[in-house]
């Protein structure tokens, strides 16, 4: 269960709903501990005008919400205030069926005290919690992360206290390990591959067993120094040099340490690379070893399912992990985390990371990579302010602060709140400073962060040609300096791959033809058949949504057939939906007629529904509505666009639901609807303007001012 701190309600989220109450009708969810309550009344009181906001009532049982629902319904001078302390189940049934009265009188507060509570009411009224035109869920920001007690840790002490003390060859090498391994995880990078390098230097030439199992520690732990650096090239370099060592000749505890390390081997999967991991697995269970030894594993192969879009294997490979320590706790937490944002628990996934923030700073233990998740975790569900808050806390406190990749998320929160001032020098920064460092992989991943702005500048009609003419600019410096990075033929190989796949985006608003999307789309798709199998799925869709602009709506459905059953046999369900949705496009835009749709639809959303994951499900849909022809029937892009609605509600995802209510709106317009789709549209812009996301807002003015 979260704490009290993560669920405090701030003012700034308090004032949002203060303003919904004051609309007069409302339901509003307020996540708040019961201790922090009465401060959140007071406020809510002294803000909300010509409305009484009185105490709490607490109901327990079907009868009594009902008495309270239909009490209200006849009142527009006060707030309805209700709280479910007990068992509840009942009362929420009813609430769930009785959902209509929450808007039928004046507004309605309905306080939970945790996420525990909030999961109890997502389950039992899942009708009525996105039963909602101006409902505002309250949930707070929660508030800073906890700080580490010194810079200096124990770990750290210790290991350099041994350091002093060794004599011995080996000695000294086993002490630079434990060193190098503390700094790591005290995110002192500079310091910690000294370390490892003087632990190398140490050994002899000719090493016996114990000297070849520290060589070979020593060389992954620099592979995952790099990693955390951002330098792709130098993990993958680092990685290969333990391998080997593993492999020049038998030892004691070969196949254990080969267990923990194989699954490391750098890819574009979370940083994982399903052929690796894949075989480090089939080494576990096939000599049946223990628990310690599986733990990477396990641990690598969670987060692959993650990034693969399988939520039944990410929940499944996490639970075979064994908790022994604080260190797997935190591991475990952030496993849970990651795939409670695959499915779709936005609050779920910020309660794992920050409990994961709290053991680190007992810990010390660097805490970037967690402020990034919790950022993310924010940003998803529309608190840009507070996401930008903590962000800046990072920035503060961190040396390297614009080589980390959390900074791709300060543009994004930028570019949300329509800042696009702020959003362009954020990422360029951030990828020159990568660029000085030669860090490829932040290169690569500031790279996309600014193609991704361009797109979502451009659908937004918001993207000037001088604009354009700057980001175009720098990203061909990137181009040009990742390439010679990677350019010895030791690079990975899914860089080139991944690059020509963000120029296909960018071709989109470069004033390029079709012709050259599809040429880089093609040469994607060639390049990972022959270098890098595992991107096949995934350029393959890249190319297919290409094909869905032009007249290759035949060749695209050759080409679905042939690799769909490639991703699923990898385990790609994500790409495999993906590919499902563009043949329904193709099929669609071919005229083929509705019966003969069917058994493709069923496909598709037994797809879907494979991935166990309602974010990949609602994001999905969303995305083959935008693309339906709107006059479409078979199937009907209006329900599909109000399906997602409906699922981003239940997550929540504020920006996602309007864009769906935007959906709507286009299509009831193309069908001559225009009072249904002014609605809409106004419905949307509410959403934004509630919390300050006003990147699709002046669209959406002009949308709603061209229906009169």
């Amino acid at each position: 269960m979260a704490d009290a701190h993560l669920l405090h309600a701030d003012e700034e989220q308090l004032d949002r709903a203060s303003i919904a109450l004051g609309d007069g009708t409302a339901f509003v969810i307020a996540v708040c501990p019961t201790e922090a309550r009465n401060a959140a009344l007071s406020r809510l009181r002294g803000r909300v005008a010509g409305l009484s906001l009185p105490d709490p009532i607490e109901v327990g049982t079907p009868d009594e919400i009902l008495a309270a629902l239909e009490e209200q319904a006849g009142r527009k001078d006060r707030v309805l205030s209700l709280t479910v302390e007990r068992d509840g189940v009942g009362a929420l049934d009813t609430l769930n069926l009785h959902r209509e009265k929450l808007l039928a009188g004046g507004p309605v507060v309905l306080w939970v005290k945790d996420v525990e509570a909030l999961r109890r009411l997502r389950e039992r009224a899942p009708d009525a919690y996105s039963f909602r035109t101006t409902m505002v869920l309250v949930q707070g920001d929660g508030g800073p992360l906890p700080v580490s007690a010194s810079e200096e840790t124990q770990a750290v002490l210790v290991a350099r206290k041994r350091l002093r003390r060794a004599r011995m060859p080996a000695d000294k090498a086993s002490a630079g390990l434990e060193l190098a391994q503390a700094l790591h995880a005290a995110g002192r990078l500079e310091q910690a591959e000294q370390a490892a390098r003087a632990g190398l230097l140490a050994l002899p030439a000719i090493a016996n067993d114990i000297d070849r199992e520290l060589r070979v520690w020593l060389c992954a732990t620099l592979a995952s120094i790099q990693a955390s650096a951002g330098k792709k090239t130098q993990e993958q370099y680092w990685h290969r040099r333990a391998m080997a060592e593993l492999s020049l000749e038998s030892f004691t505890h070969e196949l254990a340490v080969r267990v923990q390390i194989m699954p490391r081997c750098p890819g574009p999967f979370h940083g994982y690379d399903r052929r690796a991991v894949d075989e480090a697995l089939g080494l576990v269970n096939r000599y049946g070893l223990g628990p310690s030894d599986a733990k990477e594993a396990y641990s690598a192969a969670t987060l692959l399912a993650i990034v693969q879009g399988d939520s039944r294997r990410a929940r499944r490979m996490s639970s075979l992990i064994r908790v022994e320590d604080t260190a797997d706790s935190m591991t475990v937490l952030e496993l849970e985390g990651q795939r409670h944002l695959l499915e779709g628990s936005i609050l779920e996934a910020e309660s794992c990371f920050r409990q994961w923030a709290t053991l680190a700073a007992e810990q010390s233990v660097d805490l970037d990579s967690m402020t990034e998740n919790i950022a993310n975790c924010l940003l998803l569900r529309g608190e840009c302010e507070a996401a930008e808050r903590l962000l800046e806390g990072s920035s503060k406190t961190s040396p390297d602060a614009y080589s980390k990749q959390l900074h791709h998320l300060r543009t994004s929160t930028a570019l949300e709140r329509a800042g696009l001032r702020a959003a362009l020098p954020i990422c360029i920064k951030a990828l020159r400073a990568a660029e000085a460092k030669h860090q490829d992989q932040w290169i690569l991943m500031h790279y996309e962060a600014l193609v991704l702005a361009t797109a979502r500048l451009a659908d937004s009609t918001l993207l000037r040609t001088d604009l354009l003419k700057r980001i175009l600019t720098e990203l061909d410096l990137a181009r040009e300096i990742l390439q010679t990075i990677t350019s010895d033929g030791d690079g990975p190989a899914w860089f080139p791959i991944q690059l020509l796949v963000l120029m296909t985006h960018l071709d989109d608003y470069a004033d390029e033809t079709q012709e050259a999307c599809i040429v880089h789309a093609r040469d994607a798709f060639s390049q990972a058949r022959t270098t890098y199998p595992d991107l096949v799925p995934h350029t393959a869709r890249v190319l297919t949504d290409h094909m869905m602009h032009g007249s290759d709506l035949e060749e695209a459905l050759t080409l679905i057939k042939e690799v769909e059953p490639l991703a699923l046999e990898t385990g790609f369900l994500e790409e495999r939906a993906l590919l499902l949705a563009n043949r329904i496009l193709a099929l669609v835009l071919m005229n083929v007629p509705a019966p003969d749709l069917e058994p493709h639809i069923a496909t598709f959303r037994e797809a879907l529904a494979a991935t166990e994951s309602k974010r990949t499900t609602a994001e999905t849909l969303r995305d083959l509505a935008s693309r339906l022809p709107p006059t479409a029937t078979t199937p009907d892009p209006f329900a599909l666009a109000d399906e997602a609605h409906r699922l981003f509600v239940a997550m929540p995802m504020p920006t996602e639901e309007s864009r769906c209510l935007e959906i709507m709106g286009d299509v009831l317009v193309a069908r001559g609807h225009k009072d249904e789709a002014r609605t809409r549209y106004l419905t949307a812009r509410a959403r934004l303007e509630r919390y300050g996301l006003g990147l699709r807002i002046p669209l959406l003015n002009e949308k709603i001012a061209a229906l009169g």
